[in-house]
């Protein structure tokens, strides 16, 4: 299961991966690259690209976190907010080659 965290102080994945058949957390908050989120009101763009074992987000037209060799590579996509209002529009799945 992994996951893509955006807030005021950015935008950053973590999770959990298997790794020699033991499931292992991982959380690459510290390895943002930048901070690209726009202030409460204004919109964000967020592209979340799982090719092959590889997950890329980018924020606002910008990659701020990758991780490499993600073992499960089949599940859901869920979308959820925590605690305050969210809003979605044009949400596109496109299946990559």
């Amino acid at each position: 299961m992994d996951q893509a965290q955006t807030g005021p102080t950015g935008g950053f994945l973590f999770g959990v991966n298997l790794v020699d058949g033991a499931l292992q957390r991982f959380n690459l908050s510290k390895e943002m690259k930048e901070n690209r989120i726009k202030p409460a009101g204004e919109w964000n763009h967020y592209e979340i690209r799982a090719q092959g074992d590889k997950i890329a987000l980018s924020v606002n037209g910008a990659v701020v976190n990758e991780v490499a060799g993600i073992a499960l590579r089949k599940g859901y996509i869920g979308l959820e907010a925590e605690g305050y209002e969210v809003a979605f529009r044009n949400i596109k799945l496109q299946v990559l080659p």
